[in-house]
Formats: C-alpha cells, sequence, structure tokens
C-alpha cells in the first residue's frame, strides 16, 4: 500500500470555456439580428385609423396601377415614335390646309381613334402614314371596289394592345422613318386578292384626288370629336410630356416604399416564426396570433411547434397552425408518437437519476439494477401498448 501514488488529474477545461464564450457571443449577435421589430407589426386601435389605413392602401394601389398604365403608355410612345395613345384615342396636329374646307386648319389638334379597318368606308377621316409600298399608285382594275352596303357600321378597337397604344410593324417602321403623317378623307374603298383593303383619299380643299393608295396597314386610325375623346386625347398627350414623365416618378418611389414595408414586415413574421419554432415564443402569443404566424409555417415546423404543446393547448395549437382548424390525422398521429417517444425519454432520464441517486447513498447494486430493469421494461409495455392503439385514437 505504501508503494501506491495518488495522482491527482486536474481536468483542462480551458478549451471548454473558450467554446463557451465563442457561443455565448454568437448567440448574443444572432438575438439582436433576430429581434422582432414590432413597429412593423402594429395595426391602429382606433376605427379612424383603421379607416384611414384601408383609404391610403386603396388609393394607393389606384395610383400605383394608373402609374404603371400610364408609364407603360408614355414608353410605348416614346419607343415606337408614335402620338401617345391612350384607350386607342391619340391626338396630333395639322402641318397642312388640305382639309380646311372641312374645318381643320394648320395648327389645329385632330383626335383619332383606332378602328377596326375593315369598317372603313367612304366620306370617313383617316390619319394614315406615306409609307413605302404601303402608300402607292395601284391599279384599281387589279382590285374589287367595296360597296358601302357591305362595310356595316363602324367598329373600334378594343384590343388590350390597342388600349396600351401599341401597333402593328408598318406603322412603327413608317413612324421610325419619320414619314408624314396625312389626314385625308376616304373617297373610295377597294379590296385586293390578298383580303387586304385600300383606300382612295383626298384633302377637301384639294382640287383632285391624292395620286396614291393608302394601305389599311399604315392607318392610324379614324376622326372623332366627342367630348369623352379629347379628354382622353389630351390627357394622352399631356402625360407624355418630360414634364409629367418625370413626375411618375413620384408613385413609383411610394410603390417602391410600399414594397419595401411589406418585406421588412413579412421579415418580423419570419423572426416570430423562428421564435415559435425555437420554443422562445408560444404560438398563442397575442402578437404571433394577430399576424397568423403559424398559418403559413412549412408542414415540418407545424408539427414541430404542435408536437412542443401540451396535451392542453394542443387543440388550440391546431387551430393556430391549420386554416379549417383541424389537423389531418398524420399531424394528430405524429403528435401522439412524438408525445409518447418525449415521455418516455424523460422517464427513463429520471429513472437514471433515481439510480444515480440510490448509488450515492450506498444502496445495493443488485436492487438498483432491478429497480432499472423493472422501470424499463414499464417503459417498453406503454410503448407496445401505444404501437397497438387502434387508428381511431390518432383521429
Amino acid at each position: 500500500m505504501s508503494d501506491m501514488v495518488n495522482v491527482n488529474i486536474v481536468e483542462d477545461k480551458s478549451v471548454q470555456k473558450a467554446m463557451e464564450r465563442k457561443a455565448s457571443d454568437l448567440l448574443k449577435k444572432y438575438e439582436k439580428k433576430r429581434k422582432v421589430n414590432e413597429n412593423f407589426l402594429k395595426e391602429p386601435k382606433s376605427v379612424a385609423g383603421k379607416v384611414a389605413q384601408v383609404v391610403v392602401c386603396a388609393l394607393s394601389g389606384i395610383l400605383v396601377a394608373l402609374t404603371l398604365l400610364l408609364g407603360v403608355m408614355v414608353l410605348n410612345s416614346r419607343v415606337q415614335n408614335v402620338p401617345a395613345s391612350f384607350m386607342g384615342y391619340s391626338k396630333f396636329t395639322l402641318v397642312s390646309a388640305s382639309m380646311s374646307n372641312d374645318g381643320f386648319n394648320v395648327g389645329d389638334s385632330v383626335v383619332i381613334r383606332s378602328v377596326n379597318t375593315k369598317t372603313i368606308k367612304r366620306g370617313d377621316k383617316i390619319a394614315f402614314y406615306v409609307w413605302g409600298g404601303s402608300y402607292t399608285k395601284f391599279d384599281v382594275n387589279s382590285c374589287v371596289r367595296v360597296k358601302d352596303d357591305d362595310i356595316g357600321a363602324t367598329s373600334y378597337d378594343r384590343s388590350i394592345s390597342t388600349f396600351l397604344g401599341f401597333k402593328n410593324s408598318e406603322i412603327k417602321q413608317a413612324s421610325n422613318a419619320n414619314s408624314m403623317l396625312v389626314f385625308h378623307k376616304v373617297r373610295d374603298v377597294y379590296q385586293d386578292d390578298d383580303g387586304v383593303r385600300w383606300f382612295k383619299t383626298y384633302g377637301s380643299s384639294n382640287l383632285q384626288d391624292d395620286a396614291y393608295m393608302v394601305s389599311e396597314n399604315v392607318v392610324l386610325g379614324i376622326h372623332t370629336d366627342s367630348g369623352f375623346a379629347n379628354s382622353i386625347a389630351s390627357l394622352s398627350e399631356t402625360v407624355s410630356s418630360p414634364a409629367v414623365a418625370l413626375g411618375l416618378l413620384v408613385p413609383m418611389i411610394l410603390l417602391g416604399l410600399t414594397i419595401f414595408y411589406d418585406v421588412a414586415r413579412e421579415l418580423q413574421i419570419r423572426k416570430l416564426q423562428l421564435d415559435c419554432i425555437e420554443e422562445k415564443r408560444k404560438i398563442t402569443d397575442p402578437i404571433c396570433v394577430k399576424n397568423n404566424v403559424g398559418l403559413y409555417m412549412d408542414k415540418r415546423s407545424k408539427y414541430k411547434i404542435l408536437a412542443q404543446a401540451d396535451p392542453d393547448d394542443r387543440l388550440e395549437y391546431i387551430k393556430l397552425l391549420w386554416a379549417d382548424g383541424t389537423a389531418p390525422n398524420s399531424v394528430q398521429k405524429y403528435c401522439l408518437r412524438k408525445e409518447m417517444l418525449l415521455r418516455n425519454n424523460r422517464r427513463l432520464l429520471e429513472v437514471n437519476r433515481e439510480c444515480q441517486e440510490r448509488f450515492k447513498r450506498g444502496d445495493d447494486p443488485t436492487a438498483i439494477a432491478e429497480y432499472y430493469t423493472q422501470e424499463k421494461s414499464k417503459l417498453e409495455s406503454a410503448q407496445r401498448a401505444f404501437q397497438r392503439l387502434p387508428k381511431d385514437l390518432a383521429k
């Protein structure tokens, strides 16, 4: 016995402490980033505040929609190099006196509207481009003259592309080539073998018809003089000005701020979801309930939160995690299994601690082993009993 040496082994915990400090620092940094800014999740309490919020949202939506619509119109007008058009209406200025006998003088503004060119007939006043083979000398004997009785009533073009001001390829080519835009009356209508309509036009102040025929493919529109048409055309002309185009940036900025607010709000809700998944918050917290935090979680996160809930709170959790308040049978069964597993693990941990306490008190090791075996056998029996539960229990 005298030869035995008593050696005290001291465990080096410096590395463990350093790791714990690093983990603590990272946790603080993480929690700082994860801190929920509840200002983005607050709602007005007063009735006036709620009404104001609804009104502002509605006006913002209308303003943004109009801004986008007018923005498309202005951009389209600039790119295609055509008169600004909205709802099929556009306006341009006359540069000749060829229609002065009908009251259209140089410098006057003329309103036109996109039309189904198959319904253009004698006497209609049309605006068209002088462009290439679409404005050319044409042998009337090679085509058929269309009678007015075969044309029918004027039909305006109400397509989406026309509503937004888009033109066909020939009109865009003619406009980009800075072709002359002419405003004349239709004398006769012809149709060639390909089904294309051609118009013999003239100026009311001229002594004779135009020397060339006009294809329907370069007709910009037909004259209209209603008050509504003038208002729409004036709006189109006004918003296409550089000053107004620049003013459209203000609503776009408001739209950007609105999007930023929505993204920030969504980010705060995601943080609340993480807090609930990690059991730092309850799904039943008022702020979580108000913002439907649990409703849009993925299925796995919902299962985890539901499994962590107390049995007495499970029904309330289901209502907050599923829109209809009823979880699928697989969810209920999953929760029962999870609950059994957690309960078994907790009980097994309690048995281990009890065995350690008995061993420290100096109890008989055989009795301790027998106690452990009995308790573990009970847990295994409970597990087997659960596995035999009928499926109705999981509903």
